[in-house]
């Protein structure tokens, strides 16, 4: 019998090189990816501190650890910084900052705080500490009157239309059916009108219990709903970032003070059996995919 020998690699994403054998400290890989493909059963990869922005693939792996260097911070992060290109963020009488980007993004950070989706009814991941997460509140949605069809939502309370917008090509999020929510793009409104439009293409209605009365809503992904401080949007043609910030002020822009997700995933594992994963944050609102892990 052969007696089996694990491996400890370590990672320094500041330092580190994905050319060196990643056996020490001075030669430790740079990135996470590195590690785990050279790794075989049993072996441990040391993560030095600091912020990793990738999509680890785990596959066919047996006994792996993928851990913390000591007690060092280890950061899993699906963000990159942003800086306008025109060297400075934009800033309007109505609050709001803006500048255009070189990437897309769908999420947005101001110093680390989940900011949201330019909204109407608003609501919000977090203003202050007095008024947080009312995104998960059912009293900021709009509500359905009993008129709405399957394709057409009417506002119970009218303020649909007393809002005095145009939501044409707004994104819908509603939740129309028995504990179902699905998101489809509105197709028609007229400004003031208390109803609007979207493509019904559900193969069967009856199979989540069409209640025209009891529907909810609310609306998002517009440049016009953009009126509420922690809201934010990305226009992907034009690539022009627009957000506005809780303290009325733009960030300078050579900060690191806000910060997009790329990323879907923070790591993709299939076919593995015992993987250890001790990383002390994932900033993202982390996504692990897995299949087939025992």
């Amino acid at each position: 019998m052969t007696d089996f020998e694990a491996t400890t690699y370590y990672v320094d994403g500041s330092r580190g090189k994905d050319e060196y054998d990643g056996l020490s400290l001075r030669t430790a890989f740079k990135t996470i990816q590195k590690c785990v493909d050279v790794s075989l059963s049993m072996d441990s990869c040391l993560i030095r501190k600091g912020r990793y922005h990738e999509e680890v693939t785990i596959s066919q792996k047996a006994n792996l650890t993928i851990s913390g260097y000591e007690k060092e911070k280890v950061v899993m992060d699906g963000t990159v910084v942003l800086k306008p290109e025109e060297g400075i963020w934009s800033f309007d009488t109505d609050g709001i900052c803006s500048g255009t980007i070189n990437v897309d993004v769908y999420q947005l950070f101001l110093d680390e705080d989940m900011m949201t989706n330019a909204r109407w009814p608003n609501a919000v991941w977090k203003e202050n500490k007095d008024k947080e997460r009312t995104v998960f509140d059912e009293a900021y949605w709009g509500h359905s009157d009993s008129a709405s069809t399957p394709g057409m939502m009417v506002d119970r309370e009218g303020i649909l239309g007393s809002s005095n917008l145009d939501m044409t090509g707004a994104m819908a999020v509603l939740n129309t059916g028995s504990w179902a929510t699905f998101v489809k793009p509105v197709t028609s409104h007229t400004q003031g009108s208390n109803s609007f439009e979207y493509v019904d293409d559900f193969a069967d209605n009856s199979a989540y219990h069409f209640k025209a009365g009891n529907n909810r809503y609310y609306l998002d992904s517009k440049r016009n709903l953009l009126d509420n401080p922690g809201e934010w949007h990305f226009d992907q043609i034009t690539k022009v970032l627009n957000f506005m910030p809780y303290d009325g002020s733009c960030p300078d822009p050579s900060s690191n003070r806000v910060r997009g997700r790329t990323l879907d995933y923070a790591m993709t594992v299939t076919d593995t059996v015992d993987l250890t994963v001790a990383i002390t944050t994932f900033f993202f609102s982390p996504h692990l995919t897995t299949s087939e892990i025992i």
